[in-house]
């Protein structure tokens, strides 16, 4: 529930399986999942935005870890949540389709304003893209949360469904704590 606009439901952003894609998982044998939410629009029509979804403590989103996560959330039961919706205002369900990809070395801002125009732009090309796991293309400093790892990149830009990040530019980051208990979300935008 949203802290700020009168436990307003978050909306559900999907789930990852944590130990089906990341081969450095601790217990193979037991599932385990992080649900992730944000408060959303309702509709296509809702031009709402709380600018305190781009903030890991910000109180409008959340990153449950089930089982056994620390999770410090306002959490209700309800029967329907909101969910994502395309263009059509038409609610929709996904599933990852993964590529294995080798992953490029992470370049913080120094490294990347030393390259020149052709190697930004190949860099960019390679790490301004949605994905699971590797390393953040931060494009507004870096925000890298103490002793975590990325679980997830999601450029508003370039998916199915309306994800307001509050601009057309917005990536959305999901970190996990290392031991797995914990995650928190930053966006850029």
């Amino acid at each position: 529930m949203s802290e700020g606009w009168n436990k307003r439901p978050m909306t559900f952003i999907g789930q990852v399986v944590l130990n089906e894609f990341n081969e450095n998982s601790k217990n193979k044998k037991e599932i385990k999942i992080a649900y992730i939410f944000m408060t959303q629009p309702e509709s296509i029509q809702d031009d709402f935005f709380d600018p305190d979804i781009t903030e890991w403590n910000g109180g409008e989103n959340a990153v449950i870890i089930q089982p056994d996560g620390k999770n410090n959330y306002l959490i209700e039961k309800i029967e329907c949540g909101p969910s994502i919706f395309d263009q059509n205002n038409n609610k929709c369900e996904f599933e990852i389709t993964t590529v294995l990809e080798e992953e490029v070395p992470y370049c913080n801002n120094k490294e990347y304003s030393k390259m020149t125009n052709s190697q930004q732009e190949k860099y960019s090309n390679i790490m301004d893209v949605s994905k699971l796991y590797g390393n953040p293309y931060f494009f507004r400093g870096e925000e890298f949360p103490k002793n975590s790892y990325l679980l997830l990149q999601l450029v508003g830009s370039e998916l199915p469904f309306e994800l307001n990040l509050g601009g057309c530019m917005g990536i959305m980051y999901v970190f996990l704590s290392l031991d797995e208990s914990e995650g928190g979300i930053i966006i850029q935008n």
